[in-house]
């Protein structure tokens, strides 16, 4: 599939060599690609030529800029990168908007008939829509002019945390990070990175697009006439209709006045216990059960369960059985044709209708007032409890759930906002209680580093957003100083960013080379912008002077010939 060769061009002067590589070869006989090493940045072009030794996936950490160059006209073609990159530029050829790559920033070439990018998000030539923005980035501004959004919301086409509006567009406005019509009568997209999101009190309309990416909490502003929350699922204002259930919560209690589940109302959603419809529901939409696995138990009153040429209600979902008399036609195979009296069990449950606390043989239980016992999260009072997702047991102290960690306390009420220490390490509950991920948090005013696994980060490396940091030993970083770290010394700027490839003056007067490790240069010869300067055993730029091997410099560190 690929091919490629190694080009390595460079000149010998005074003992010093120095050589730049780059990287170049064919994809599929088709793209050619050539990769420069000293700025990490890969340009595509479409020629045939012959291929080559396979050198593309040597360099995968490599990509940081992604240019789509001249014949290339459709970017998701290329799609190999698994990281994000800092910047895409497509080319004046790109006729395709939309690119499977993720990056911070997409830049359009000026030549480009089509396109035009603004806030680094990619546009019609004339502004007037707004075709992808960066996934990599937190906040866009819409421009101004854009009357039209076709962001793919289940694509690398949406921001992480919000959207802003400029007051001048026409067409639109913002509520909470959410782009809405200008009278916010229609929720128009969503970042897709937000776990909560209130909705607007003028809000009427939501399209089945908006819902393919179901938020972790739904709010409703007060005064909405349209829509409603009841046990943390958006219903309609009369509950008649269920709009979303947040992908991870375990313990789903439906409303009984649900006669339709909306398109993506539950998407990839994982069933602990069965999911029980409720008796009165009529329609299941099309992929309102989009590959979700467990139990879903049906009633006879479902006699609408829509399909197209591509899909069904429920979609995909080869390992959710749904379990319903032979009433309801789901169709193979999904189904567990049972008797009407087996499918009364499940209505009947296996506990009595006294809810509240029970204990039984030790262990602490909850009993919901549908008579079913609680089952992973729930909230009770003010307070949300676990409960095992195989036994209904009450869960205390900190433990990991889903991956992430929780703190749940003596009682089981779960600790959120703070910092906790565990066996030694300190972790950060966010504003759900969960455990804080490959994220800088503040504590005791310095910030600190928490890993993948919701540990605070000591004594080591962290890049983040493709800039590395060092941690000591208290988790706090190296900010506007010098650090020796193994044998080689690195400058941390302010905000604790290594500086890398680049010169520094600093508060000493002397200035600084760093290369690409981050590692300050020493006792060596250094070429930038085609000009030779010499940097000493103590790494400062020699001036006015003759080197160690004989030669002179002038007042600016340039060797003078």
């Amino acid at each position: 599939m690929f091919g490629s060769t190694l080009v390595l061009t460079g000149s010998l002067l005074l003992s010093a060599p120095v050589y730049a590589a780059t990287y170049q070869g064919t994809v599929d006989d088709t793209y050619t690609w050539t990769l420069d090493d000293q700025t990490d940045t890969i340009v595509f072009k479409q020629t045939l030529v012959p291929g080559a030794t396979d050198e593309l996936w040597n360099h995968w950490e490599s990509y940081r800029h992604i240019v789509y160059g001249n014949g290339v006209t459709t970017p998701s073609d290329l799609n190999w990168f698994p990281d994000m990159a800092d910047t895409i530029t497509y080319g004046k050829d790109v006729t395709s908007p939309y690119c499977s790559t993720s990056t911070k920033e997409y830049i359009v070439d000026p030549e480009n008939p089509d396109f035009a990018s603004y806030d680094g998000a990619v546009y019609s030539k004339d502004f007037k829509i707004l075709y992808t923005a960066p996934d990599g980035k937190d906040f866009i501004e819409i421009h101004p002019n854009c009357e039209k959004i076709e962001l793919r919301n289940y694509d690398r086409s949406l921001p992480k945390k919000g959207f802003t509006v400029s007051s001048q567009n026409k067409t639109f406005a913002a509520y909470d990070g959410a782009v809405y019509s200008k009278d916010y009568s229609t929720l128009i997209a969503v970042p897709y990175d937000r776990e909560t999101l209130e909705l607007h009190p003028n809000l009427k309309e939501i399209s089945d697009s908006q819902l393919e990416k179901p938020l972790q909490a739904y709010t409703v502003a007060e005064f909405n006439k349209y829509f409603a929350v009841y046990d943390g699922l958006l219903y309609s204002k009369d509950y008649s209709t269920l709009y979303s259930c947040p992908n991870e919560k375990e313990s789903i209690r439906l409303h009984a006045n649900l006669k339709t589940i909306a398109s993506f109302a539950f998407r990839y959603h994982p069933f602990k216990t069965p999911l029980v419809l409720p008796k009165g529901t009529e329609t299941l939409k099309l992929y309102s059960f989009y590959q979700c696995i467990g139990k879903l138990v049906v009633p006879d009153s479902v006699v609408n369960i829509e399909s197209d040429r591509y899909g069904e209600a429920i979609y995909n979902g080869r390992d959710l059985q749904v379990i319903c008399t032979d009433q309801v036609s789901v169709g193979a195979p999904y189904t567990t044709v049972v008797s009407e009296q087996e499918l009364e069990t499940y209505y009947n449950g296996s506990f009595n209708s006294a809810d509240g606390w029970k204990k039984e043989d030790g262990s602490t239980y909850y009993i919901k007032p549908d008579g079913q016992r609680a089952y992973g999260w729930l909230q009770i009072g003010d307070e949300w409890y676990y409960f095992d997702a195989a036994t209904g047991v009450l869960q205390t102290g900190f433990r990991y759930i889903n991956e992430k960690a929780y703190d749940l306390g003596t009682t089981g009420a779960r600790k959120h906002d703070q910092w906790i220490e565990h066996q030694g390490d300190w972790y950060y509950l966010n504003s759900y209680g969960a455990g804080a991920v490959k994220c800088w948090r503040l504590k005791d005013g310095k910030y600190r580093y928490l890993g993948a696994d919701g540990k605070m980060k000591t004594s080591c490396w962290v890049k983040d957003y493709g800039i590395w940091y060092y941690l000591k030993a208290d988790g706090t970083r190296y900010e506007s100083s010098w650090a020796k770290i193994g044998n080689s010394w690195y400058w941390f700027g302010g905000s604790g960013a290594m500086a890398q490839n680049r010169w520094l003056t600093l508060a000493d007067g002397k200035t600084y080379h760093f290369g690409s490790s981050g590692a300050m240069s020493s006792n060596r010869w250094i070429q930038s912008d085609g000009k030779w300067y010499y940097v000493g055993s103590d790494g400062a730029l020699l001036t006015n002077t003759v080197t160690p091997d004989g030669y002179r410099v002038n007042a600016d560190g340039v060797w003078v010939q």
